[in-house]
């Protein structure tokens, strides 16, 4: 009947080969994606405890270093929503992460995440993106890949420019 048809059945757990391949590249997958998670749960939580503690703080875009990314065809807002975090994520997550991988996971985080702060404009700023940085890079360490902050960073800037617009007017 059509009880049978709409019943929640258990899933078939025979996708694994039985010499058990398979299982470890998922248990990996599944840690990658839960460490992405995380991330996005803390810099969410940076976010919304800053906005408490400094209202209007992250009002405006973050401008980046003058000249990079810019073009008459490409506006200002979404360079700074897009293609600065882009290249932020790139260079601070991507490449200098793993060059300071020989002082240690949290020593390269922190030089990292300090770098990454000292390019931002007022000390509030520096501030939340020391805090952004510190996430972001655990996130590439966890995950072996700067995606997590590159996305969350896209979020974080579009959001900011959102609220810039939208208090504009």
């Amino acid at each position: 009947g059509i009880a049978g048809r709409c019943a929640v059945r258990p899933k078939q757990r025979n996708s694994a080969p039985p010499n058990g391949e398979g299982t470890e590249k998922m248990s990996e997958q599944n840690r990658r994606l839960r460490a992405a998670g995380i991330a996005a749960m803390a810099w969410a939580g940076l976010a919304a405890v800053w906005c408490v503690l400094v209202p209007g703080g992250a009002a405006e875009l973050p401008q980046g270093v003058p000249g990079t990314l810019r073009s008459p065809l490409i506006p200002k807002s979404v360079t700074g929503a897009v293609g600065m975090p882009l290249a932020e994520e790139l260079v601070f997550r991507g490449a200098l992460l793993r060059l300071l991988r020989p002082l240690g996971e949290h020593p390269a985080n922190l030089c990292q995440a300090v770098l990454f702060a000292a390019l931002h404009g007022t000390l509030t700023e520096k501030c939340y993106a020391l805090g952004m940085g510190l996430i972001f890079g655990w996130a590439a360490e966890q995950t072996d890949s700067p995606a997590p902050g590159v996305v969350l960073h896209i979020l974080n800037n579009g959001l900011v420019l959102a609220r810039a617009l939208a208090e504009r007017g």
